[in-house]
């Protein structure tokens, strides 16, 4: 169960598909941890070389690992140079977070997190992200969504979806996690439904 390789091409991707690749000096895959270890390694997205390492260790099944992500890396008009570097945390086989810090050139460090659980009853997801001072707006701003499903009591289930920014511009001015940059109202929603035998009771509250 223990491999090594030197001067090697690793990709999980389909033959003739690299849609990603790993270019290493040398590798180590340990099928029994579910870890690789890759040394001297430059990772590819395409023919695009987009990270480079001395040292990387990743998961190779579907067994989660703490770790740092891929960092993004981008420009625009309204953050300037934009570098994230996500890192992921695998508290327990039913509860993750992510940690997004976030430097701006324009407007100032972000930091964002997200926290998720499962059970098998609810599930649970928490994002935000608050930026302490925007140089270029003034002042802090930050954005929050609150998801959670559950049931309880065989017949009685709940949900809500909540979102909430800090101004008017915020959603125009960060092409961020949040995924409503076109959208004009944000909702806030809470639902408590019974199931009945072949009938529904809703209530709900509701604001935009």
């Amino acid at each position: 169960g223990l491999t090594r390789y030197q001067n090697i091409t690793y990709s999980a991707c389909p033959p003739g598909q690299e849609d990603w690749s790993l270019k290493a000096e040398s590798l180590e895959l340990d099928q029994g941890e579910g870890v690789g270890v890759a040394r001297q390694a430059t990772l590819r997205v395409g023919n695009t070389p987009v990270l480079y390492s001395p040292y990387l260790s990743f998961p190779i099944d579907d067994r989660r690992k703490s770790g740092f992500l891929v960092p993004s890396i981008g420009s625009s008009d309204e953050t300037g140079f934009d570098l994230t570097v996500p890192y992921y945390w695998n508290i327990a086989p039913q509860m993750d977070a992510t940690l997004f810090p976030r430097i701006m050139s324009k407007r100032g460090p972000m930091l964002g997190g997200e926290f998720r659980f499962l059970t098998q009853r609810q599930y649970g997801e928490l994002y935000g992200e608050i930026i302490p001072d925007d140089r270029d707006y003034g002042g802090t701003r930050g954005a929050l969504r609150i998801e959670h499903r559950g049931r309880f009591m065989d017949r009685w289930s709940s949900k809500v979806n909540f979102t909430l920014v800090s101004d008017d511009e915020y959603l125009e001015d960060f092409g961020n996690y949040i995924d409503f940059t076109s959208t004009r109202n944000l909702e806030r929603r809470g639902d408590l439904v019974y199931n009945g035998e072949g009938w529904l009771l809703l209530g709900r509250l509701q604001g935009l």
